[in-house]
């Protein structure tokens, strides 16, 4: 641990010093350990949450310093929460953007650590079926099972080479056997082809079946499911994007039209909103809240899918 904490910058110890070791003894965030080995952050619970929170509370620090000072030389007599019938004065206060911040932050941290993760998971997806050509091409020469390691690890297969680095290492730094190594790399690994041909290569090595025969019968398989993956995934772009154009599209121009119309017909009322008020918490609210909403949508069902 004492090491990891020297390679980290400056902020990343003061934070760890001040917020990170006293999580990390009370064992808060343990189950965030998995995850961070899996987006190759060399951080522990502690740090990576204590990093976040200092973050957070900086950016309130700094928005709140800023308003005040924009008082104070100014004279603009801003309030912290403005009267909601102005939708402009809402959305240009130290309330919202701090709002905003939290919640950006909230949102946005895990989504961003999920998204390397499933990066990875797509990377590593991406070259499999190189490496098991390598593999078999390897293992018809009688290579051993930890050579051909030794080979991928050493090559040029971006994200699937460092996993086999880390197999390698747990073998020959930490004193695993080969077994054991595999079991622990396919436990953590975020790509389900990787873990279940980490899984199949334990029972193989363990009886001593044949390597070179596996990995060809193993590497037809892996290129049948990727085509039909791109089918599938070809299928569900066009559903998407009929949803999208059906849903999100259409219903903005309803909604302005409605704004329009409703704001002529009905007085200049909508509800119990004048037709500007209506027509400004849609287009600045409700659209782009659809079209995030829409796009994270897509992320999360592309990002399972590969």
């Amino acid at each position: 641990m004492y090491s990891v904490i020297q390679e980290m910058n400056s902020y990343v110890k003061f934070c760890y010093r001040v917020l990170g070791k006293h999580l990390d003894e009370r064992g808060i965030g343990t189950s965030l350990s998995e995850k961070l080995y899996q987006a190759d952050m060399e951080m522990s619970p502690g740090m990576f949450l204590s990093s976040w929170i200092m973050a957070v509370n900086i950016a309130i620090v700094v928005v709140v310093l800023i308003f005040s000072m924009l008082n104070l030389v100014f004279n603009l007599e801003m309030s912290f929460l403005p009267a909601f019938s102005n939708p402009i004065e809402v959305m240009s206060s130290p309330f919202f953007i701090l709002t905003v911040i939290i919640l950006a932050s909230v949102i946005a941290v895990p989504f961003s650590l999920t998204a390397t993760i499933q990066n990875k998971r797509i990377a590593i997806d991406r070259e499999l079926p190189f490496v098991l050509s390598h593999m078999s091409i390897a293992a018809s020469t009688g290579a051993s099972p930890i050579a051909i390691f030794h080979e991928i690890a050493s090559g040029r297969h971006g994200k699937l080479s460092e996993e086999f680095k880390k197999l390698v290492n747990t073998i020959e730094i930490e004193g695993e056997d080969i077994i054991a190594a595999m079991t622990r790399l396919a436990r953590n690994t975020p790509s389900l082809l990787l873990r279940s041909l980490l899984t199949d290569l334990t029972k193989l090595v363990h009886t001593g079946g044949n390597l070179e025969a596996y990995f060809y019968d193993r590497l037809t398989k892996v290129m049948e499911l990727k085509r039909q993956v791109q089918r599938e995934f070809t299928q569900s772009l066009s559903f998407y994007s009929e949803i999208y154009v059906c849903l999100i599209l259409m219903s903005t121009l309803i909604g302005i039209l409605f704004a329009v119309l409703g704001g002529m017909l009905m007085g200049g009322k909508i509800g119990p909103f004048s037709a500007e008020m209506f027509f400004n918490i849609f287009a600045y609210f409700v659209v782009p809240m659809a079209n995030v909403i829409f796009g994270a949508m897509l992320m999360l069902v592309f990002s399972r899918g590969g």
